[in-house]
């Protein structure tokens, strides 16, 4: 049974572990792997976290036996992204879990409380040609613009999807229910 909860401290090396991970597997070939760096990446995830300045930002972790299996990290979004949105700054899962709905039960537990503050959008940037893509299409992602990012100086396009957050709750609460998902 997977259990979801706020992640804390203690977990970021558990949660850099599962990114490193990802990086290696389903970026491989397309993503440098000399743009991660696993001591420059939990510095960066602790300096997020621990000094979100006027954001709000939560770090949600799905747990199995104890084990951190995924995590999602999520916060205010950018102003030119969205004038009151949330961004999905991080979503990963090991692989051996996915497919499972962990994913979709990290998405929604991570959103509920920028909804009840009255948040009205959701954003991601996401590799165009990573796997995930194929994900927050069928979550119901809206393809809102193109960049380009230059990770260890390799041209990437980049995906920019949006939701409306209430449109988008429902839809995960309508899979949940469908899946018979829960914590």
């Amino acid at each position: 049974m997977i259990h979801i909860r706020q992640l804390s401290k203690c977990d970021f090396q558990a949660a850099i572990a599962i990114k490193e991970a990802c990086w290696k597997s389903d970026y491989k070939d397309i993503v440098p792997l000399e743009a991660f760096s696993t001591s420059k990446e939990i510095g960066v995830f602790a300096d997020w976290f621990l000094n979100p300045g006027n954001d709000f930002r939560l770090l949600f972790g799905a747990f199995f036996e104890e084990r951190l299996v995924g995590f999602i990290g999520a916060g205010t979004a950018e102003i030119e992204d969205s004038t009151n949105g949330v961004e999905v700054n991080s979503l990963f899962v090991e692989s051996e879990f996915r497919r499972k709905g962990i994913g979709t039960l990290l998405i929604k537990t991570a959103l509920e409380p920028f909804h009840e503050l009255g948040y009205e959008e959701v954003v991601v940037y996401n590799w165009h040609d990573v796997p995930s893509n194929r994900f927050y299409r069928h979550i119901g992602g809206t393809l809102f613009r193109k960049v380009v990012q230059y990770p260890a100086g390799k041209a990437l396009p980049v995906d920019i999807f949006r939701w409306d957050l209430a449109r988008m709750q429902e839809l995960l609460t309508s899979i949940c229910k469908r899946r018979h998902l829960t914590e």
